[in-house]
Formats: structure tokens, sequence, C-alpha cells
């Protein structure tokens, strides 16, 4: 090679900033009652999967609201955690078991708790909330929005359609024997 020695141009700098992806949807759910490992039995009267989920791998969701509500509030919300994510949530049930916050029940033969989370955080009695134990590697986080809670006529009977809704959730992950 004659002349000068060829030097390399330094990489084209990129201007544009990083946007960090939305995380990925779980997809046309349909009705929305079946969606990640579960399936949703029950559902309080006129609500409808809202079209919005939220995949994040080992924690999903899904939300339900009042069809054509222009709103857009969720009425109920439903989250599931599996494998690594389970003992995440089972540790914020035990800090509530630790400060005597909620109460431990029986739902469907499978245990829970129940518990009303972020009292007083936006001026409302807070969201009350089933935890349900789905299997060893599964758990559901159900809750009922402030707002959705409020039309019912106490605690008892937004406790009785939490439980409802948790009676009525099952499992589609396989069993450890190979079948559901």
């Amino acid at each position: 090679m004659t002349g000068p020695a060829a030097t390399a141009e330094p990489p084209a700098v990129d201007d544009v900033p990083l946007t960090p992806s939305e995380p990925a949807s779980l997809g046309d759910l349909g009705d929305g009652r079946a969606f990640g490992h579960v399936r949703v039995g029950y559902l309080p009267e006129r609500l409808r999967w809202s079209r919005w989920s939220l995949d994040g791998g080992d924690r999903y969701s899904v939300s339900y609201d009042y069809a054509g509500d222009p709103g857009g509030f969720y009425c109920v919300q439903i989250f599931v955690y599996e494998d690594a994510a389970v003992q995440e949530l089972d540790d914020r049930v035990r800090s509530y078991r630790d400060e005597n916050d909620g109460e431990d029940v029986t739902v469907g033969g499978r245990p829970g708790y129940l518990v009303v989370q972020n009292v007083g955080e936006d001026g409302t009695k807070g969201t009350p909330t089933l935890f349900l134990t789905m299997g060893d590697g599964q758990r559901a986080e159900i809750m009922f929005s402030p707002a959705y809670a409020a039309g019912f006529s106490g605690d008892r009977a937004v406790t009785a359609e939490l439980r409802r809704v948790g009676e009525g959730l099952t499992s589609t992950l396989p069993s450890p024997g190979g079948s559901h």
C-alpha cells in the first residue's frame, strides 16, 4: 500500500435517544377470560376485558372494566406471578402478616390472604386485594379499584365478590405429572 496509512473512521454517533420499549402484551385474548396460564371463570356482572394486558414474563396481568366506559379506569385487575416472581409476592404477603394487616383465608380450597392495599395514598379507602395460591409455582393477586369497590354495599360485599372471582380462577399450568 502506498501513501499514508488508511485510518478507520470512528463509528457514526447515533443522536436518536433510546426510548424504552413497551412491555409485550399477551396478544388478542378474545374475551380476556384465558390469559397466560390461568382461566377466569367468574367476573362480576357487566365487566369485560378492557383490552389491556401486560406480559412481564414471569408476571403478567389483565384488567376488566365496564364495556364502553369512556373513562377507561379498571374495575378488576388480576396479576399472575410464576416461577421466580412467586417469592416477591410471598414476601409482600408476609410483610402484611407481620404488620397484622389483612387476614388469612381459604378460597376454593386454596390458601389466600385478604388485605386492603395502598390505604390513603390517593384519598380513598384503598385497594381491596385477594392474594391466592394457585399452585407451588403460581400465585394470583386480584384487585378491585377503590372506585369500583365503593359501589358495593360495604366491605363484606366487596370481600364476597373478591372471593367469587378467586374461586373461579383456575390454573392451566401442567401439573408435575404432565397432565392438567
